[in-house]
């Protein structure tokens, strides 16, 4: 350690030496020089680092922006996805695989890893732009599965005025909506079939 300090004080002392016989523009030149490579990587560093937060904002607004293009398509599947239970409580448990899905497979696959903050914003969106997914109609034409259909059904009897509800798959027997109004029960189990059934 001592040697290595002798060997920079030498060095400065030549240095020194030697900057006393320049003149004084290379003298300017010697001070400057490094002050100036100095501010031009801090420029270049500042520079770096605003278009790494520009990409991440542009990426952060290209996600925002898949979900409001998708928001119809996700309201459907909320509707489809949220379940209400015979006790009349809220089983939205499909839904919140359904956003992790989402977050999955439409965002971080796509666009890369974002901060928590962002991915909470994500998550409340999906809710938000979906919101109104009781009062999303389903499309008779649209319907590919039994139990769109089923829902479709509960639809009707809802604009009825009937509190209706679809049953979950599985425990009731073969109903598939229930519907009460003014003291009547109605249990109903539905078919869509291209053609008809039986003779």
């Amino acid at each position: 350690v001592i040697s290595v300090s002798f060997m920079v004080l030498c060095f400065g002392a030549v240095l020194n030496t030697e900057y006393q016989k320049l003149t004084d523009g290379w003298k300017m030149a010697v001070v400057y020089i490094p002050v100036i490579l100095m501010v031009m990587l801090l420029v270049f560093a500042i520079n770096r680092k605003i278009r790494k937060v520009r990409e991440y904002e542009s990426r952060v607004e290209a996600a925002k922006q898949g979900i409001i293009n998708h928001a119809n398509e996700l309201t459907l599947e909320r509707k489809i996805k949220t379940i209400k239970t015979r006790y009349g409580t809220i089983d939205d448990s499909k839904w919140v695989k359904e956003k992790k899905y989402y977050i999955k497979n439409l965002i971080l696959d796509q666009f890369g890893n974002f901060e928590d903050e962002e991915l909470d914003d994500f998550w409340s969106m999906l809710d938000k732009v979906t919101e109104n997914y009781d009062k999303q109609p389903i499309d008779i034409h649209s319907i590919d599965s039994g139990y769109k259909y089923e829902m479709y059904i509960s639809d009707l009897l809802i604009k009825q005025g009937w509190d209706s509800r679809v049953t979950q798959a599985s425990g009731d027997q073969g109903v598939d909506v229930i519907a009460t109004k003014n003291d009547k029960k109605v249990v109903i189990q539905c078919k869509k079939y291209n053609s008809p059934v039986g003779k």
